[in-house]
């Protein structure tokens, strides 16, 4: 019999109550990836940075639900407050923000940053936090001047969960009704028109500063470097076994061996670079030769003259021509526990701060393939550049300007689901022959790949929701790991429970939580609910034809490259807006109002636009206006206004 201990300063711990002895520390609460819970046999799984996963057993399935409770709301006080790590169990109250468009306990100079960072040269924008200080009360702050501080409101809910702005007396049912109120009725109110709503992205301090300081410390870290590895290598040193070289687009890969150490078989990739690129290329990988992570290529270092870069030698290839290859024999088990470990590949890019740019299916390659497992690992970055052929990884506001990506920091979220198309396609291209300029008009309406016949469909809403139009509302690497490793699960049905002292994995049985002050609390809650895996977030349409195909089958002759995709959830909406779309509503300004006519051309950082500037007197005069594309760093905009001024 265990008792859980869970320590705010220290983490997670356990004792067992029979044996007189110290806690064992389990993690601290900011090295939880997530929480896996398996109904089928009352356990759970607690998934640590350091890669060893953590099992624990519960009598019960309300005991159960009382311990995850707990660490998802230290978690989010100590970590990230936008993170359920345990999806089966969402908090209600970061549903309700959620829901309402309101952030977390932010702090007023996060909202500030982010009001300036997003509102560019707008005005009447604004964002709804939690207040960090005070409880049941929330602020709202709103930009009236572009050249002044926000002015911050503040809004009181009261006993019967009604809110109202203080030194008001209207009351609204929710805060979302507030909002809405504000800004369709009252906009002479605050002047509120658009509210920020938060995000997976958001980086703020959190409420409680116990989370240790200490990073890639040995043994707590995947991404530390192991003593004693050589970095610098020389080609004297390796014997080729094949002389003949896999060759790629921009690489030559030689099979060889380390001289004196006969085992060690070895991959030494010699890139093709220009001698302008070369600098590029160790930047980019200056970070992947930290990472130790078990999901990515091991890298032993690199050699000088001639620069390449020495890895681990894996025979069974790229994933893609490996899944050509051996198609008939690939389980749906098999491809979701490949698109597991690329998951986790993921976020252990993302800890560390690497934007990979080439996350494909044939940059996966095959580490073990057995009746039990199906281990992938992600390759190194290799040469970053983009062109029309990198549509299909491509986020849809990149798809006109592809080197535009290069400068985009998450553009793996995007990539990693259209990899995990091809995984589940058996390796196959997406829409392969089909014209790209085609492929680029329909993707830019927002149009998608279809469902693969073998890929789950809660995993397909995991992608769907990694191609979502908005940038800021697609999923979080973080998050993509924790569901597809719940999917795993599910499709898996494996109770087996691996004990190990080395990785710290243990089977327990809890019937009370220890609090730091050393009182004992009884579990005694009511039973978990049936939450569903993957809720629905967004309405996804089947398309009417048979998932796997290739443009060029007979059986898809009659049919056209828009029948192949799905059509938007979110709705038809063309990054080359188009003048048959509704005008945009007015804009209100002081002393008129500027009614936008027709699109008339596209500048370096948006649409330029006709329009009719209408005083109050009726008088009308034709102007033309410019609209960002996308809101972010405007300081080049600004500069381009302050020189237009001069000639005003």
């Amino acid at each position: 019999m265990f008792t859980l201990i869970l320590f705010m300063k220290n983490g997670l711990a356990f004792i067992m109550k029979k044996k007189k002895q110290e806690a064992e520390h389990v993690c601290r609460i900011e090295e939880i990836v997530f929480v896996a819970i398996r109904k089928q046999d009352k356990s759970v799984e607690i998934s640590r940075q350091n890669g060893a996963p953590c099992y624990f057993a519960f009598p019960s399935l309300a005991a159960l639900e009382s311990m995850v409770s707990c660490l998802s709301a230290y978690y989010r006080v100590m970590k990230s407050w936008t993170f359920n790590i345990c999806r089966e169990l969402p908090a209600p109250s970061l549903a309700y923000l959620r829901s309402n468009k309101c952030h977390g306990p932010v702090g007023s100079k996060f909202a500030h940053q982010k009001l300036k960072i997003k509102a560019g040269l707008e005005t009447g924008i604004g964002i709804l936090r939690e207040s960090s200080m005070e409880y049941d009360t929330y602020k709202l702050s709103v930009i009236k001047k572009v050249d002044q501080p926000p002015i911050e409101y503040t809004i009181i809910e009261n006993e019967e969960g009604k809110v109202h702005l203080k030194d008001k007396k209207e009351d609204h049912d929710n805060l979302l009704s507030l909002i809405n109120w504000e800004i369709q009725i009252n906009y002479n109110g605050i002047g509120l028109r658009k509210l920020i709503p938060p995000s997976d992205l958001d980086k703020a301090e959190t409420p409680l500063i116990y989370a240790s300081k200490k990073k890639n410390e040995e043994g707590d870290s995947p991404f530390s470097i192991a003593a004693g590895e050589p970095k610098v290598m020389y080609m004297e040193h390796f014997i080729v076994i094949d002389k003949t070289p896999l060759k790629g687009k921009f690489s030559s890969v030689y099979h060889v061996r380390w001289a004196g150490r006969t085992a060690d078989e070895l991959a030494v990739k010699v890139p093709q670079l220009k001698a302008r690129e070369k600098d590029d290329y160790m930047s980019c990988l200056s970070k992947f030769l930290l990472i130790k992570g078990d999901c990515v290529v091991k890298v032993y270092g690199l050699t000088l003259c001639p620069l390449s870069l020495v890895m681990e030698y894996l025979p069974l290839g790229p994933l893609n021509t490996y899944l050509q290859r051996n198609a008939k024999k690939m389980r749906q088990v098999d491809l979701l526990e490949a698109a597991s470990y690329l998951a986790k590949a993921l976020w252990d890019l993302h800890e560390i701060g690497i934007t990979h740019h080439k996350i494909r299916c044939y940059n996966v390659l095959v580490a073990d393939h057995t009746e039990h497992r199906f281990k992938v690992k992600l390759g190194d970055p290799s040469k970053p550049e983009y062109s029309s052929n990198d549509i299909h990884w491509l986020p849809r506001e990149h798809i006109m300007h592809p080197l535009s990506a290069l400068a985009d920091p998450n553009v793996d979220v995007w990539a990693f689901a259209t990899t995990v198309w091809e995984i589940f396609s058996m390796g196959e291209t997406p829409l392969a022959g089909a014209d790209i300029q085609q492929v680029k008009a329909l993707y830019s309406e927002g149009y998608l790949l279809s469902r693969p016949e073998l890929c789950p469909k809660d995993l397909y809403q995991v992608m769907v929701s990694c191609w979502h139009p908005d940038p800021h509302r697609r999923k979080h690497p973080q998050v993509i790991m924790r569901d597809v490793k719940q999917i795993f699960y599910y499709i898996t049905d494996d109770t087996s429970t691996v004990v190990s002292e080395e990785q710290f994995s243990v089977s327990t049985q809890l019937t009370s939580l220890t609090q730091t002050d050393g009182s004992v609390t009884e579990v005694q809650f009511e039973q978990i609910m049936d939450y569903p895996l993957i809720p629905p977030e967004i309405a996804i349409p089947e398309v009417g034809v048979e998932d796997n195909y290739a443009v060029g089958d007979e059986t898809t002759k009659s049919l056209t490259l828009k029948d192949l995709l799905v059509p938007p959830p979110w709705g038809i909406q063309s990054v080359e807006q188009t003048e048959s779309e509704p005008s945009p509503p007015p804009i209100e300004l002081n002393n008129c109002s500027i009614e936008i006519v027709q699109r008339i051309g596209k500048g370096n950082y948006g649409y330029v636009f006709k329009g009719k500037r209408i005083f109050k007197d009726k008088r009308v005069e034709y102007v033309a206006l410019k609209r960002l594309v996308s809101v972010g760093n405007t300081s080049d905009f600004q500069k381009e206004m302050e020189i237009m001024k001069v000639f005003t």
